[in-house]
């Protein structure tokens, strides 16, 4: 990968964010080595690339997260405070920053994904979701089985967040 692709994805990576996009450039030739390594991993090796110099790199482990399911959707779901506290743990800044509290949540999405009953809940996702874009006039897609873990837990958060 070169700097200007990095430089494009972390771009679109922020504009959805609700931060800056702030790059430590001491992280840069480690950040595109690891991005070159987590396009090319799988689930059994995902936890020895080290992703956390891209979080170095732009001082957010979300943010890692982020241009981290760009790279590699199969592997790496995105991660975010409303994910975190869904699941039940604190999202205080320092907790977000942890990288090991990123890789248990990969670990439990790929669990959850692993679950007897899973290929029946993500065909089911699927239909809903198919007939929620159509309803919205928006052009029908198949999400994969992380993304809708994701957006599942994303919009219970959110629904718990409005009671």
């Amino acid at each position: 990968m070169k700097i200007d692709h990095l430089s494009q994805l972390t771009l679109m990576v922020y504009g959805w964010m609700p931060r800056t996009l702030r790059i430590d450039n001491t992280y840069l030739a480690s950040t595109l080595n690891a991005v070159k390594a987590a396009s090319k991993t799988s689930l059994n090796d995902f936890d020895s690339v080290p992703i956390q110099n891209i979080a170095n790199c732009l001082r957010s482990v979300v943010g890692a997260s982020k241009l981290l399911h760009f790279i590699n959707p199969k592997v790496y779901p995105i991660w975010d405070s409303k994910i975190q506290a869904f699941r039940g743990f604190p999202t205080r800044n320092s907790n977000m920053q942890r990288m090991d509290n990123y890789l248990a949540y990969v670990r439990d999405v790929h669990a959850i994904v692993e679950e007897k009953g899973f290929n029946n809940f993500y065909t089911q996702f699927n239909e809903a979701y198919r007939e929620r874009l159509e309803q919205s006039q928006i052009e029908v897609y198949k999400v994969g089985p992380l993304r809708a873990i994701e957006l599942s837990v994303f919009e219970l958060a959110s629904r718990a967040c409005q009671r």
